[in-house]
């Protein structure tokens, strides 16, 4: 297998307009996509300076996150910018905000549940109606990537729904498993639904297996299966392993589910997980020493199916 440099997750900001209960298990900000650091007021030019210096080190992708980054009056100017480069270029967001301008950024909207009564209660916050329109929309304009929706005890049961109103829809899905943190590894342990059954529901429904692959060789392999109507669904699966390194060792978090699949950029500091060490990067010089460092960690990083679920 061809290894690549991880992908570089910008954490635009850590606020967000959900409390989803999974994401913020406190209600007031968690280990989330926000990788646990307080991140309020980013830099455009300091996003930009870095995105630039990590293209010129190898790295191919570029991803922008939160937090929820539409809350970010800038993000369409930065990501004019970040789509002046050579990156694979792509948004996270909830939809709720209903921006439009995400130049050629692909863009993911988290779409948990389509019941409206279970969707205030698993986000904390939002309308589900608007994030609808906010998914339509940027469907028919080319811009929407897939939706992605994280299974849990509470939408489990209604997964077989959800997906063939996806499939009506002409929308692409990845669905992920539940992840943990020593801090929410309770809550992890009475929410979490295995979706290791989800190959037979898939198959059944026409679906092709094409690949079992990495996010850019690293991370947890993600399923993928072609569609008759031409979407695809990926099924994300922490219980098939992921991959550590030498920096994962002495975390208090090790084996965690996620392992090492992206370095982020948050609060002038390089993450390469949402539980270990961060890296000074606020300088150029700390910046390119410390990614060149982490690359190299993650180039050799070794696969296992080491997850501490029944510890």
């Amino acid at each position: 297998m061809k290894i690549e440099q991880p992908y570089l997750t910008l954490v635009a900001t850590n606020k967000c307009n959900y409390r989803c209960f999974y994401c913020s298990p406190d209600g007031h900000g968690g280990m989330g996509e926000g990788f646990g650091v307080k991140n309020d007021e980013p830099e455009l030019e300091d996003l930009v300076l870095k995105s630039r210096l990590a293209e010129s080190m190898g790295t191919k992708k570029i991803r922008v996150t939160g937090g929820e980054p539409t809350l970010i009056p800038w993000l369409p100017e930065l990501l004019q910018e970040l789509g002046k480069g050579s990156s694979e270029l792509s948004v996270a967001t909830n939809g709720f905000l209903q921006k439009r301008d995400f130049g050629r950024a692909k863009v993911r909207i988290s779409l948990d549940t389509i019941i409206p009564e279970d969707y205030r209660s698993t986000c904390g916050a939002g309308d589900l109606a608007r994030v609808l329109e906010s998914v339509f929309e940027l469907r028919d304009m080319g811009v929407l990537d897939r939706i992605a929706c994280v299974v849990t005890n509470r939408n489990y049961p209604n997964v077989s729904g959800y997906l063939r109103w996806a499939i009506d829809n002409d929308l692409s899905v990845k669905f992920f498993d539940l992840y943990a943190t020593v801090l929410t590894k309770d809550q992890w342990v009475s929410e979490y639904a295995d979706i290791g059954s989800f190959d037979s529901l898939l198959q059944l429904i026409g679906g092709v297996p094409r690949q079992i692959g990495y996010t850019k060789s690293f991370g947890i392999p993600a399923k993928h299966y072609d569609l008759p109507n031409g979407t695809y669904v990926r099924v994300k699966d922490s219980m098939e392993g992921t991959r550590y390194g030498s920096i994962c060792g002495g975390c208090d978090s090790y084996p965690c589910q996620e392992g090492l699949y992206t370095v982020a950029y948050a609060d002038k500091k390089l993450l390469p997980c949402r539980q270990g060490p961060q890296y000074e990067a606020g300088s150029v010089e700390d910046f390119v020493n410390n990614l060149g460092f982490l690359q190299k960690v993650f180039q050799r990083s070794y696969f296992s199916r080491a997850f501490w679920r029944d510890k």
